[in-house]
């Protein structure tokens, strides 16, 4: 049965005789709705099977004013990430994150009082002392601090470091 509405007064048919559309009107069809299915289902970055970590990172059991965090994977498959820490807080968006496994936690944190001076060359060159490290080589560069992380990643990680 065809369907008539009225444009400007004529009558249009919208389908051919019996109900039937078109060939072509189909792959209009078709093909719109490929075009608007990534608009519908989202076109987020894809992690890679990377997960959302974040967490508390205390100092003396108070929360690290301000630092780094680095994940070094212990077990194949691992992706090496990190991210800022302030206020004792921090977060790696899964598009960033680890991938599912073990790891190897690292906390760095530069004390107060290294000033740069914009007229000296980065590195070795500079006259600039660097900031003195306030995290213990046992929390970063010979870790003792380790973390699985599950397939659905973990918002929730604690870690207590020592300043001595």
């Amino acid at each position: 049965m065809s369907e008539k509405v009225s444009v400007s007064g004529r009558p249009q048919q919208l389908t051919r005789p019996g109900g039937f559309v078109s060939r072509r009107s189909a792959g209009a069809v078709v093909l719109a709705a490929l075009l608007i299915t990534p608009l519908i289902t989202g076109c987020g970055k894809s992690t890679d099977g990377r997960v959302a970590v974040g967490g508390e990172v205390t100092l003396d059991g108070q929360p690290l004013d301000r630092g780094t965090i680095e994940f070094h994977p212990k077990s194949a498959g691992g992706t090496m990430t990190g991210g800022t820490i302030a206020n004792g807080a921090f977060t790696i968006a899964a598009d960033q994150g680890p991938k599912p496994g073990s790891y190897e936690v690292r906390v760095f944190a530069a004390g107060a009082g290294a000033t740069v001076d914009p007229n000296e060359p980065p590195g070795p060159e500079s006259q600039a002392k660097p900031a003195a490290e306030r995290i213990p080589a046992r929390f970063n560069v010979k870790s003792e601090l380790t973390a699985e992380v599950g397939p659905d990643g973990d918002a929730g990680m604690k870690f207590a470091v020592e300043s001595k």
